[in-house]
């Protein structure tokens, strides 16, 4: 049983930390995009 949402709920908070040292606006560009992917 895969629970997509616990997976990209972990996925998401690596890829923050990852992205930590960059500027928000870029950060928030990047998740904006994966949201986009994630809804199409």
């Amino acid at each position: 049983n895969i629970r997509p949402n616990r997976i990209f709920t972990a996925d998401a908070h690596i890829i923050l930390y990852k992205l930590g040292t960059l500027k928000n606006e870029k950060v928030e560009e990047v998740i904006n995009k994966i949201i986009l992917i994630i809804k199409s």
